[in-house]
């Protein structure tokens, strides 16, 4: 069979039907993105700000996508630590090396005043007396016993008044500890040998005199490792707390034997002993308290 009678026959367009379209009549089935802008519906709006506003106005572009803003999470400031302190370190460093060199200078006055410290003696050793006269660096000591129950005050403070240690500086802390404390140790050298010389003849006078900076000596020297560990430790609170009030009740304890066994021997001499180490130790103890609670609510008012 011939192919051409299998073949369908093919519509014919007539000539007028290729004529354009008369004026006036919409089109249909156009594309989308014929009629509308492709950047109407793609493209995230946000409010312009000046700068994409001028450049339009030069350029005539649309400036429309705004980059979101950087967010993240907020910092805390870190808190107050003396470990981070380079002020404070330095301060406890000079302190050791200058304790070494002191107890290194003054070894066998020492040595010698530590063997015979719970012996009773009316009169000291020539020996001792020949040997070395005095201890050396005695301001020094009473100022570095001062620096470190100063630091051990301000790790105290900083947990019992947080308020107090927010608001004020801690180098202003330190300092105005340091100083009442110092005050407080050589008023009350000054008083006991303002009482004694009255009282007492100028050797027991004396004798008492090393041997209370004897204990000014121990309490820093003790307490010095504990400012350490406090510091750079973080040594738990109760426990330097614990630790602290020991020292100072055995500081306490010392003095009064050596009060006991240099001018009060007698039949009459305990009730002598009472009356003399509460006006001359507990009291004054008391009012250091009190100045420094007085220091700390001024330090709050001056802010």
């Amino acid at each position: 069979m011939p192919t051409d009678s299998l073949a369908a026959p093919q519509p014919q367009l007539a000539p007028d039907s290729l004529l354009p379209l008369p004026a006036g009549l919409p089109l249909t089935d156009v594309p989308a993105c014929l009629v509308s802008d492709p950047f109407t519906h793609g493209v995230l709006h946000g409010e312009l700000n000046p700068l994409s506003a001028h450049i339009d106005s030069l350029c005539g572009t649309h400036t429309e996508i705004q980059p979101p803003p950087l967010r993240g999470m907020e910092g805390q400031p870190v808190p107050y630590s003396l470990k981070h302190d380079d002020f404070v370190t330095l301060c406890l460093m000079l302190a050791f090396f200058l304790v070494v060199l002191v107890v290194s200078r003054s070894r066998h006055f020492l040595k010698l005043r530590f063997k015979n410290f719970f012996q009773r003696r009316l009169r000291d050793n020539l020996f001792a007396e020949r040997a070395e006269t005095r201890l050396r660096g005695r301001l020094f000591l009473v100022v570095q016993t001062a620096f470190v129950v100063a630091v051990l005050l301000f790790r105290y403070v900083s947990q019992t008044r947080p308020q107090l240690f927010a608001e004020v500086s801690p180098y202003l802390l330190l300092g105005t500890a340091t100083l009442v404390l110092t005050l407080y140790y050589l008023l009350k050298l000054g008083l006991y040998r303002f009482v004694n010389s009255i009282f007492f003849d100028a050797t027991r006078s004396n004798r008492f005199t090393e041997a209370y900076l004897l204990c000014i000596l121990a309490l820093g020297v003790f307490l010095l490792p504990v400012a350490l560990l406090v510091v750079y430790l973080e040594l738990s609170f109760d426990s330097f707390v614990w630790v602290s009030v020991c020292a100072l009740i055995v500081d306490k304890i010392l003095l009064f034997y050596k009060q006991w066994s240099i001018f009060f021997g007698g039949p009459a001499g305990p009730l002598h002993l009472f009356l003399y180490f509460c006006t001359l130790e507990l009291v004054p103890l008391v009012l250091l308290c009190q100045m420094l609670g007085l220091a700390g609510g001024y330090l709050l008012t001056i802010r």
